[in-house]
This record gives structure tokens, sequence and C-alpha cells, in this order.
């Protein structure tokens, strides 16, 4: 795995825009951001890292400082996208990270990355001294929720077209820097297809 850890200034808040994200939600103390500080690691990842692999626990989760993140499975050697992970996302593997076991998915970056790492362990310890915290990750979690929902349905019930529409309207960053083939798999579509679509509305 290519990575480096960045040399930190002398008084930067490493966990900056993560805990942005959370105070979107409710305000936190100084004891949290302060533990939260100590926890996360800034580190820089090249395009193609492979973060998690299917079989392998998923222990660590990963916040998009920036970058594009992807989930994937593979069914008889194709490579199903199941998610993107953009800026103040969080890329982890839901069903290993909070069962603890093995995870069906990889997890690699389709662009350089910055990431905040934060093992699953320090954010236990984290949880357990701050009890407050849970409220707060379960906003988080529930939204996050919601949103997947939507996009399965958005997925489940337009027809090819519309969701190319529809996707490449909210995630354009994406559409611009994910191959063709990440692209069709996670619209559930064959790469042709996706060229058939692409080409129609370069004409109109």
């Amino acid at each position: 795995m290519q990575n480096f850890s960045e040399k930190i200034p002398s008084g930067e808040i490493i966990a900056g825009p993560f805990i942005d994200v959370l105070e979107r939600v409710a305000r936190l103390s100084d004891g949290i951001k302060k533990a939260f500080h100590s926890a996360f690691k800034k580190v820089h990842y090249k395009r193609g890292t492979i973060l998690l692999r299917e079989g392998k626990k998923c222990d660590t989760a990963y916040f998009m400082v920036s970058g594009i993140a992807r989930l994937y499975y593979i069914i008889d050697g194709r490579e199903i996208t199941n998610r993107f992970i953009e800026i103040n996302g969080v890329a982890i593997s839901y069903y290993s990270f909070f069962s603890k076991k093995p995870s069906f998915e990889y997890i690699d970056l389709v662009e350089d990355s910055t990431m905040l790492v934060i093992k699953r362990a320090d954010l236990d310890k984290i949880y357990s001294d701050f009890p407050e915290l849970h409220k707060v990750m379960q906003v988080m979690l529930q939204q996050s929720h919601v949103e997947s929902e939507e996009r399965a349905m958005i997925l489940r019930r337009l027809s090819a077209k519309e969701k190319y529409a529809v996707m490449i309207e909210r995630f354009p960053s994406i559409f611009q820097k994910a191959t063709t083939e990440q692209i069709a798999s996670f619209l559930g579509i064959t790469r042709e297809t996706l060229s058939r679509i692409r080409s129609g509305q370069m004409i109109l």
C-alpha cells in the first residue's frame, strides 16, 4: 500500500474537517475534539491503492479530505461497484466494521486521495470516554442510510438513461474521474449501454 503520513504543522487540528461535519449535527466538547485530534492520522494515498480486501476485517475508518474512494465486490471475476465516497464521506465496509467480521467488499481509490485515518479501537475508546457522542454518530449513520436507500431506489426504478442523468447531476466529479467500467457497474448497466447513452447525449 503506497502512502505517506503528512508532517502536521504545530497547532493544526488534524481532525478539523471531520469535526466540522459532526458539528453540523451538534456542538462537540473540547474533550471530544482533543480525543479525535490525538486519534486521527492524516495520510496521503496514491490512486489505485487498495485499502481493504474481501475476507479481511475492516478495522480502520477513512474520512475523505480529498479524492474519491470506491467500494466494490467481485462476482465471477467482474468488479461490481457498490458505492463511491467523496469529500467529507467515510470509507468503510459498514458490515465488517460494525460486526467485526470479514468484509465482502474491497475499498480502493479512484484518484490520489488525502484521508483522516482512525482505528476502530481508538474510536471505541472515544465512544466509551464520551457517551454523548453516540447521539451524534447515530444521526450521521441515519443520514448515510437514507442516502444509500435513495440511491438504491434510483438504480432500481429508473431506466438506464434516467439513472445516468440523475447520477451525473448529483456526482459530476465521479463521472469525470472514474473509469467507464466502474461507472457502468455502479449503474447496473453494461459498458456498451453506457457508451451509447454518452454518445446520444453528445449528439443532443
